[in-house]
């Protein structure tokens, strides 16, 4: 099928500690000198993991950060990415970062509080996704009676958000500010769905996170995705999005924590079969504009083309990246549009 321009994914390893991994991919055709822009897609920092105790911070979820002492080992690989993109962001003309979910380990304040003190150090503008480990907050001693973590992170990154509105052509919030119902669940959430573009690129970010508690005595909410297939939910918003794609955009970013995976791991981990395909055919009809599907959650660096079930045609490229959580040095993926 005919796309704009061409997808060459590369996968380019560059070191810069020891063990830092930079990972590039491209949209388009790669030239001589800069990009015409490029972003940062930094996943899975996980803030608060391996708290001692279970406990983040001061004691309960609704509390004070550790000092840079104690903040724990997912902060300072942050921090060794934030610093890393500071010092090339000029070079590779990077204009934003986007952070794809599971900003913090267990949901605590604490965890929201320190990765926006961290990312703040970002000389560039940041965006910040929700993640399965987003949506319900939690200690090892005291849980959440309702799945907040969407206030939550409202409420911290408010200014931040103030910021890209202003940063942004067409800011849209979506139904992030919304108190919509969610009759899957009988109960209220702030579905963080918004989108941006930038020339003739759309961005889309997407709130397919479950808000049913895990259950059998396991804290939070399990990974699988939701679609939240209802008025004011994410697939009729994403949807519309798509339908209403003005006329000078060329390609389409999606963003979610949940990639669109065809692999039987999906039925645990992401979206079902039926979820899978029900997503794909609300895409289909816009595949000439569709860029990448961008994601985390499954802490691998990974690419598959979606598409229907039964067919080759591809629809997007589903891009995964690693956790940064996982490598001593920090880990994130380029993404350079020609």
């Amino acid at each position: 099928m005919m796309k704009w321009g061409f997808t060459v994914i590369l996968s380019g390893i560059l070191l810069s500690a020891p063990a830092q991994k930079v990972i590039y991919s491209d949209w388009g055709i790669p030239q001589a000198g800069k990009p015409r822009f490029a972003f940062v897609h930094i996943t899975d920092i996980h803030i608060g993991e391996a708290a001692a105790e279970g406990d983040y911070g001061t004691p309960g979820w609704l509390d004070a950060p550790p000092d840079i002492t104690q903040e724990g080992y997912s902060a300072q690989r942050l921090r060794k990415s934030v610093e890393w993109i500071n010092r090339h962001a000029a070079e590779h003309n990077i204009q934003w970062v986007m952070v794809t979910g599971d900003l913090t380990d267990s949901g605590e304040l604490s965890e929201f509080l320190k990765c926006r003190e961290i990312l703040d150090l970002l000389t560039i503008p940041y965006v910040p996704v929700i993640g399965n480990h987003d949506v319900w907050p939690y200690t090892r001693n005291s849980e959440s009676v309702h799945p907040c973590g969407d206030s939550l992170l409202n409420k911290v990154f408010a200014d931040q958000f103030f910021k890209l509105s202003r940063t942004f052509e067409n800011w849209h919030d979506g139904t992030r500010l919304i108190r919509t119902y969610n009759p899957e669940r009988n109960q209220y959430n702030y579905l963080q769905n918004y989108s941006f573009s930038e020339g003739d690129a759309q961005f889309i970010v997407t709130d397919f996170g479950t808000r049913k508690h895990a259950g059998k005595g396991e804290p939070g909410v399990g990974p699988r995705a939701d679609l939240h297939d209802f008025e004011g939910g994410t697939l009729p918003w994403l949807q519309q999005q798509l339908a209403q794609l003005p006329a000078n955009i060329k390609q389409v970013y999606i963003f979610s924590h949940w990639p669109m995976m065809k692999e039987p791991i999906n039925f645990h981990f992401a979206f079902s079969y039926a979820k899978y395909k029900r997503i794909a055919h609300v895409l289909y009809p816009h595949r000439n504009k569709l860029a990448y599907w961008l994601s985390g959650h499954i802490h691998r660096r990974h690419v598959q083309s979606i598409t229907l079930p039964g067919q080759s045609e591809e629809i997007m490229v589903c891009v995964e990246t690693s956790a940064n959580k996982k490598h001593e040095e920090g880990y994130f993926r380029i993404i350079r549009v020609w």
